[in-house]
């Protein structure tokens, strides 16, 4: 292993999303399901990796409003392609366009620096 350690922004999942926006609207997982209209067991299961998330858009942007966030980003971590951007492909060519002209971010460790701290 070199010097370099290059860190890249991981995508937030569906579970990260949802634990995010639970955790700033201070919503129990109940009071979601609730507010959207899905079974706190599904989603309990969902959250935690044994179920994979809901295909239904009407859901997931409930969901969204419910955890003020934004509803593309919610149905896309999902792994679907919303059906706004299914509809017309260009802004969605646009949008991988625009994704892959992000650069890595690159941080030096200085062996100097890590003895200084040991």
């Amino acid at each position: 292993m070199g010097d370099d350690q290059i860190l890249t922004r991981r995508p937030a999942g569906f579970a990260d999303l949802v634990r995010q926006g639970l955790e700033r609207s201070s919503l129990s997982l109940r009071e979601l399901c609730r507010r959207s209209g899905t079974d706190a067991s599904f989603m309990s299961k969902v959250i935690r990796g044994i179920l994979p998330p809901p295909a239904d858009e009407r859901l997931l942007k409930r969901m969204a409003k419910a955890l003020d966030v934004d509803a593309l980003t919610l149905i896309i971590s999902t792994g679907r392609i919303p059906a706004e951007m299914r509809r017309d492909p260009e802004s969605t060519k646009r949008l991988l366009e625009r994704e892959e002209t992000k650069k890595p971010v690159h941080i030096m460790r200085s062996p100097q620096l890590s003895e200084d701290l040991l």
